[in-house]
Parts: structure tokens; sequence; C-alpha cells
């Protein structure tokens, strides 16, 4: 990051701060490193898209969500800055946030600009994230009272874990159990039968369908049967 400021290279140095934090903030468990770091990237090269939005994850990582989503609130453009990717996991993460917070509306919003943005995605990588968007889309109608919209986009995203082989990545298994456990919880809630899960109540959440990382430290999930 020295390196690239010394030699004038603006946005390659903004990169690697936001890739110094990211390793504070998600494999050193350090965000107010994390923090700090990205603040010393906003003084030296001034406000940006990505450096807001670096801002942003951090705080949604350490559970602040009223601060994350103010800085999430200023990146919501509504066209990709630059590529299709980087605009669909900011929205996705922003769509958590808002959830988070019991936002679904805006929520809905975040998860079907993060899956738009998804299907230009030709990589392999991203489809499982692509999928789960949907089921994502799925839990926030179904907390705004749309039953019927919700049944549907689980509908949806089931027929497209068809084409999904459920051994070809970690996010691929991932999105297979996840999207199946979303769906349990709403029957549960909708019929008040109960689910658990090692003898606690089966969970949802916002965006968990679409977690990029597939992380299993993550609240436990229903096995496949």
């Amino acid at each position: 990051a020295l390196l690239a400021a010394n030699w004038e290279y603006k946005v390659f140095a903004e990169r690697c701060h936001i890739i110094q934090a990211a390793i504070l903030d998600e494999d050193l468990k350090d965000p107010l490193k994390a923090l700090n770091v990205i603040e010393d990237a906003k003084n030296k090269f001034g406000d940006s898209i990505y450096l807001e939005y670096a801002l942003a994850k951090i705080r949604l990582n350490s559970d602040q969500y009223e601060q994350a989503w103010a800085h999430f609130e200023n990146i919501m453009q509504d066209e990709p800055l630059s590529d299709f990717s980087e605009y669909a996991f900011r929205f996705r993460h922003a769509g958590e946030c808002a959830g988070k917070l019991g936002g679904w509306n805006v929520a809905y919003g975040c998860f079907e600009k993060a899956y738009n943005a998804s299907l230009q995605l030709a990589s392999d990588a991203i489809r499982a994230t692509s999928i789960g968007l949907l089921a994502d889309m799925a839990i926030a109608a179904y907390h705004m009272s749309e039953t019927r919209r919700c049944v549907s986009l689980f509908s949806d995203s089931l027929k497209a874990l068809e084409e999904l082989p459920f051994e070809q990545t970690n996010n691929s298994k991932y999105c297979h159990r996840i999207i199946r456990h979303a769906i349990l919880c709403v029957f549960s809630q909708l019929t008040k039968h109960k689910f658990e899960v090692d003898g606690r109540p089966a969970m949802m959440w916002a965006g968990m369908c679409s977690w990029p990382s597939g992380d299993q430290e993550k609240p436990v999930i229903l096995p496949l049967p």
C-alpha cells in the first residue's frame, strides 16, 4: 500500500488498504485496526465508494447494523460502477444489513438488485450465491407478509438447485442445505410446527442463503436427509 501510494497509483493503493483491512477484520478479528486502515486511506486518497463499502462491511461483521447502514446509504447507486461482481456483493451485504434492522422491504430490493447483477456473471463460483439470493428474497418476502411471493421464489430457487451439483464446491453444498433449511424454517413458523437443530430452534436470518463463503461458523443448520 505504501509503495503504491509513493508511486501515485491511487486506485491500486486504495485496494491494498482495503485488502489489508479485510485481513485484519475477517482473519485476525481486529475490526478496530481494520477501521483505522480504511480511515487512513480516506485521509490519503479522499472518499470513494470502495472505501465506504469497506467501512460498511467491517461494521456489519461487528453486528453494528445502524453504523453499517449509514455507510451503505452512501453507496446505493443504481448502476454498477466497475463490475457486476462488486455490485452484486455490495447490494447483497446491504440487504443483509437492512434485514437485520427490520427493513425487509429495503432488504428485498437490495437482494433483487444483487440477484439481477449476479445473472450477468458467467462464473461457476457465483452460481451458488445467485441461487441463494433468490431464497434470500423469499425470506424477505415472508417477513413482508408476501406469502405467495415467498413460495414462488423458494420454488424458483429449488428448480435452480437442480442445475447446481451438490459436490461441486463447499458453497454449492452450503447452498443446497441452507435453502432447504430456510424453507423448513418458514414452514415451521407458518404451521407452528417446531423444528430443532441440536436442541435449539431452527433459525433463519437476513442474507443467510447467499452467504458468500458458506461459513459454517454461523448458526448450525439442518442436515440434508
